[in-house]
């Protein structure tokens, strides 16, 4: 199977290409779970109205100094694990209900919880979830809305300035400013608001990782910014190995007076639920007619 997935000049343009019809996850009357490695914010909704009354008791009960709809959220439900045990957790990407989350465990539990709290400026904030989709919830489950369940395993939560600031990189970095700047527009922009990105296809899997766990990635784009412009990511199958299953994300850079195009490439081993760094930053060339 060939497959490429590219993201053109930002996140606003995704082309995907595939010559074989691909791989179900169901066959044979049955659902196999696909490993899910997403970036969004999490919320959630009330699956019944008792559940929604038992919240606002409890929240008109609280005396903590609660000044958002997203504080009151999280100092309930942190303060009375019985109700977050009843709530519906719901994971958004680009602002749309994309997921249902089930956690695997209490601390998987806890972590959404704490996936909650932002200071009022929830665009600042990111979670990263990562475990494995199921089936489409039935309309009874959350009040009617029917997504994907995705059984929680790890979640990641964070502020991005905080994030980027703790890249060791930006240490390195002559102008910090700058790096901050092309740090988050990677995250931010070209990434968290890549068209349909919902951490499920490898290709998203393995960029999704590389941007939260990769710190050679903003070194490269910190170097190559100086006379250089982020033009292309794409991503395509690794031939190196016949049973893993590796894919190179290549970044194409444009010498801004010049015109002439460099790449590089970093390849990430996407085969099981948590992928990981199969090799770091190099240059890449395309070897044409093989």
């Amino acid at each position: 199977m060939s497959l490429e997935h590219q993201v053109v000049e930002g996140a606003g343009s995704v082309k995907t290409t595939q010559e074989t019809n691909g791989s179900r996850a169901c066959g044979a009357g049955t659902c196999r779970k696909k490993p899910v490695y997403a970036l969004g914010s999490i919320d959630v909704r009330f699956p019944d109205l008792g559940i929604e009354r038992e919240f606002y008791y409890l929240a008109s009960r609280m005396k903590a100094d609660i000044s958002t709809e997203e504080d009151v959220k999280y100092h309930v439900l942190r303060a009375n694990p019985h109700l977050s045990r009843e709530v519906c957790w719901v994971m958004q990407i680009e602002g749309t209900d994309t997921y249902i989350l089930t956690p695997s465990g209490p601390s998987s539990l806890d972590d959404l919880i704490e996936g909650l709290y932002n200071d009022g400026n929830k665009e600042k904030y990111c979670n990263v979830v990562i475990g494995s989709k199921g089936p489409i919830a039935p309309a009874q489950a959350c009040n009617g809305l029917t997504v994907p369940i995705v059984t929680v395993d790890c979640v990641y939560y964070f502020d991005l300035p905080s994030f980027v600031k703790g890249i060791p990189p930006r240490q390195e970095a002559a102008n910090q400013g700058d790096f901050d700047r092309l740090a988050l527009d990677m995250i931010r922009d070209k990434v968290m608001q890549m068209v349909d990105n919902t951490g499920e296809m490898d290709e998203h899997r393995a960029l999704n990782y590389l941007v939260v766990r990769y710190d050679g990635l903003y070194r490269l784009l910190y170097d190559k910014s100086h006379e250089s412009l982020l033009q292309e990511i794409s991503v395509a199958p690794s031939r190196l190995s016949p049973v893993r299953k590796m894919l190179n994300v290549i970044f194409t850079f444009t010498h801004k007076k010049a015109g002439y195009k460099e790449k590089y490439y970093v390849r990430v081993d996407v085969s099981d639920k948590y992928p990981f760094l199969a090799s770091k930053v190099a240059e890449y060339y395309d070897i044409n007619g093989m």
